[in-house]
């Protein structure tokens, strides 16, 4: 650590910051500088105030029903069943603010005990942060408006200025993560790519022969292809994981992905197992459990970016291979458009940065699972052609061989694997 913090800047005694898991900071910090104002969520929170006197009662219901009022008339004339970037005001909403302040005021002083998940609460924060989230001004905001609800949203679609005035405080900011590639990517969106700016790339520090990894680029996962696809990657699954009975994951860029090809397993020696989209605690603890006891070879379906891809360690045999399929692309929506135009705008590469690179960060996470320790051994499987384009390479850890990323397609492949495991088979 200390390579990278040279304190030649003037801020001897201050604290250094120390960023780990940097790559999720970008997303986190937008989120915090977000806001949405959703009729539902109001609806509900006020039909749970049942309890209120009527003087209580007849505020919520008369602030609900101005701000449902607030939120139709944002999108002046335009089609209420379409989403639409919409121009607020902040004197629009200053007069619900006024009113949610009343009400909470009200509430506070009213001798109603609290409930833990109090909806008056949740209520009036909500218009609270919405209008407090107007005063936010800037080309890397944008609000919009969708029928469902229907609801407004402020986004922040880029909040490294912030960020950077946060890292003033520190003599030195140091950001790492296993996925912050790549670094002009990264260092634009965390606010870092000042002339002081310092990269470093580490390899693994475990010895490269015990991780088999490999590009199958015969397989589309584009939307428009996925339908052509199931049975080519039902039959590659199967192929591949009956080559060594032990743990799996499969990972998928959606739900609905990894449902379609889940009706297809036909794996009898495997215990196969499915992540569900609202997944309980216990849940996710039976299936660890599952892992752990290797009574039976066991197959996980799950999505990248979720619950068993980031943040979870596997160690040994707990899990041996990890087969991806294909990037977990965002969904291509409206918001999401709009993303892409200010990327493209502020730094000229939109796609990419809106799609290409968080999706990437999802599938490095998930690639990581399998080798944790310098006994681990597995093998890692990327399903897309994809996978074999610069702008997607640019992502992938040094020691990955994508230098050369012809390497990592076999034209053997269940050959290559078997020799893989063979090699790595306890001696007599």
């Amino acid at each position: 650590m200390g390579r990278l913090t040279t304190n030649g800047h003037g801020k001897t005694g201050q604290p250094n910051l120390i960023v780990d898991e940097a790559h999720n900071l970008p997303g986190r910090a937008n989120e915090y500088f977000s806001a949405s104002l959703s009729a539902t969520d109001l609806d509900k929170w006020a039909q749970a105030t049942h309890h209120l006197t009527p003087t209580l009662k007849d505020l919520i219901d008369g602030l609900t029903i101005a701000a449902r009022l607030r939120i139709r008339s944002s999108i002046e004339g335009a089609p209420e069943h379409r989403a639409a970037k919409v121009i607020l005001h902040d004197e629009d909403f200053l007069d619900l603010f006024s009113r949610s302040q009343e009400l909470l005021a009200a509430y506070l002083s009213s001798g109603i005990e609290l409930q833990k998940q109090d909806p008056v609460l949740a209520f009036c924060n909500a218009i609270a942060n919405f209008a407090q989230s107007l005063a936010n001004k800037g080309e890397e905001f944008f609000c919009t408006y969708t029928p469902e609800g229907p609801s407004l949203k402020i986004t922040c679609c880029d909040a490294s200025s912030s960020l950077r005035e946060s890292y003033a405080q520190f003599a030195n900011t140091v950001a790492f993560s296993a996925t912050i590639k790549p670094f002009d990517y990264y260092a634009k969106i965390l606010g870092v790519d000042g002339e002081d700016l310092t990269t470093a790339e580490f390899l693994s520090p475990f010895p490269k022969a015990h991780r088999k990894l490999l590009i199958i680029p015969q397989v589309s996962t584009r939307l428009k292809d996925r339908a052509g696809n199931y049975d080519k990657i039902k039959a590659a699954i199967e192929r591949i994981v009956r080559l060594r009975s032990g743990n799996y994951f499969v990972f998928f860029p959606s739900f609905d992905f990894l449902y379609k090809v889940a009706q297809k397993l036909e794996l009898p020696d495997f215990e196969v197992l499915c992540q569900s989209r609202e997944m309980r605690r216990e849940h996710v603890d039976q299936f660890m459990e599952k892992l752990r006891s290797r009574e039976k070879p066991t197959l996980i379906m799950a999505v990248q970016g979720g619950v068993f891809a980031e943040g979870v360690d596997y160690p040994g045999e707990m899990l041996i291979g990890a087969l991806i399929v294909g990037p977990a692309l965002p969904t291509f929506d409206f918001e999401r458009e709009l993303l892409r135009e200010y990327y493209d705008s502020k730094y000229g590469n939109g796609f990419d940065y809106a799609y290409t690179f968080p999706a990437m960060a999802k599938v490095i996470q998930s690639a990581g699972r399998v080798i944790r320790s310098g006994t681990d051994r597995g093998l890692i499987v990327l399903m897309d052609r994809r996978f074999m384009h610069d702008n997607y390479l640019r992502s992938m850890p040094a020691d990955w061989g994508t230098d050369d990323p012809k390497t990592l397609v076999s034209g053997k492949i269940l050959s290559d694997i078997e020799t893989f495991w063979k090699s790595h088979e306890p001696g007599p």
